[in-house]
């Protein structure tokens, strides 16, 4: 520093910046302590619950979906009663992933990088249901995506595809009363009788007078 009074600033700086690292991993550590058994042990009993969930759910579907039946009034060939397993399912295993990214999180800044915060307490606490939301929006989009394609080609089927998509359910609906206007448009198109366009004699060229 005598030698070279000009980096004064430069070393003030790595000081401040030593001190504050150490602060950081001595409030790390107590933060640590105080909160990561409380983080995971919620993660563990929604990953958990979620899992006792859908295993009960796929054993007492058949009572619950005459129930929902009997309640409603649906047929149990619906939509709304085949796609309710499914739809379920994806929450279920969204809020798990939800909770195992917390876990591995957990891990990752209090073993490994030793720089936990609590100002993300909040991120644990939600990212289970942020999970579950992001499960059902994928099911969503995915369900969309497969409506469209199924309803396209369903439009170039031959002329038992009407018979075979209202076999289906109600999922193909709107494909099917494009391909039943399609077909019916054709018919009167063909039925019509073509009229020929008559031709109009033609003038005779006047004669010159005399």
């Amino acid at each position: 520093m005598v030698e070279s009074p000009e980096n004064y600033v430069a070393a003030e700086y790595q000081i401040q910046r030593a001190e504050a690292l150490l602060v950081s991993s001595a409030n790390s550590r107590a933060w640590s302590a105080q909160y990561g058994r409380r983080i995971f042990t919620y993660e563990a009993v929604w990953m958990f619950g979620f899992l006792l969930f859908y295993m009960l759910m796929n054993v007492l579907w058949p009572m619950i979906s005459n129930w929902l039946v009997q309640m409603t009034g649906l047929d149990p060939t619906s939509t709304v009663v085949v796609q309710a397993v499914p739809f379920i399912s994806t929450l279920v295993w969204g809020g798990i992933g939800g909770a195992v990214g917390a876990l591995y999180s957990l891990w990752y800044h209090i073993s490994d990088q030793r720089d936990f915060d609590r100002e993300f307490l909040v991120w644990y606490y939600t990212q289970p249901l942020l999970g579950m939301v992001l499960g059902g929006i994928v099911y969503l989009l995915f369900m969309t995506g497969m409506m469209v394609l199924q309803g396209g080609s369903a439009a170039t089927d031959s002329l038992g595809a009407p018979a075979a998509i209202a076999d289906r359910g109600d999922w193909w609906f709107p494909a099917e009363l494009r391909l039943r206007s399609a077909r019916a448009s054709s018919r009167r198109s063909a039925a019509a009788p073509r009229r020929r366009r008559q031709r109009r004699p033609r003038r005779p060229a006047p004669q010159p007078r005399q």
